[in-house]
């Protein structure tokens, strides 16, 4: 098949076997497109810790309405880091108006995206 990389590729015997590698670039490639990464990227300096990204995105997301949960993950990408961030606002208005307006998408509940970080990052890494 053509176009974007399957989650699963043939294995030698005929069976399926996860590419989770694959899979992870195709992700996080989207993800890394969005708005809302775009936004973090050009209003604030590089983040260097889980508290300097946390504040960008509560500052984001003040416009839309407050933060009521967010759980930020360091996620590896070769040589490229990112945070794999989860986030809750205190409405499903101002969830809707975050998703509609910076692209971010729901996942298990919670809005998601990915942010790029730092390369000096200090925070937790994966």
């Amino acid at each position: 098949m053509g176009g974007y990389p399957t989650p699963f590729d043939m294995d030698q015997s005929g069976g399926r076997r996860a590419d989770h590698d694959g899979l992870y670039r195709l992700v996080v490639s989207d993800f890394l497109d969005s708005d809302m990464n775009k936004v973090l990227k050009s209003g604030f300096p590089p983040f260097l810790n889980e508290q300097s990204l946390r504040s960008a995105i509560e500052s984001v997301c003040a416009d839309f309405g407050e933060v009521t949960y967010l759980k930020i993950l360091p996620a590896s990408g070769g040589s490229n880091l990112h945070c794999a961030c989860f986030l809750r606002l205190d409405s499903a208005a101002a969830e809707a108006a975050l998703k509609s307006k910076l692209h971010v998408i729901e996942f298990a509940g919670d809005l998601h995206f990915f942010a790029d970080v730092n390369k000096k990052w200090t925070g937790p890494t994966m």
